[in-house]
């Protein structure tokens, strides 16, 4: 419940950093982390933009043909997250528009704040 000053109490900021640490696009596991992203293709720029939704929003400028926007995703996730391509794997929604990305090697905190400083 807000303050009547309109200030956000100890507690309401606690719960918005949480929500911030772990966005609902972030599944984290014991060994790896998963991303659910909705792909844009044929961008004017790759970019990435989180909309506070259940998936992260990537703009990709490769066309959906021929696995190259798949293949632009994972070199672009790759260097944005400053880790080898072999680490970041699609695990679903390889013709869709709606991806599951499995990344290893890297904390959940860390791919956070790699993807979201980088953010459109």
């Amino acid at each position: 419940m807000a303050r009547v000053d309109g200030r956000r109490t100890f507690l309401e900021r606690s719960f918005q950093t949480i929500a911030t640490m772990n966005p609902a696009w972030l599944n984290p596991s014991s060994d790896f982390v998963t991303i659910s992203i909705k792909v844009q293709p044929r961008a004017a720029q790759n970019a990435v933009r989180d909309t506070g939704g259940p998936e992260l929003h990537v703009r990709l400028t490769a066309p959906p043909v021929d696995n190259e926007a798949n293949v632009e995703l994972v070199r672009f996730f790759a260097k944005l997250l400053d880790c080898p391509r072999n680490s970041i794997q699609i695990r679903r929604g390889h013709s869709s528009r709606h991806k599951v990305v499995e990344i290893r090697g890297l904390t959940p905190d860390l791919i956070v704040n790699r993807l979201l400083a980088n953010k459109d």
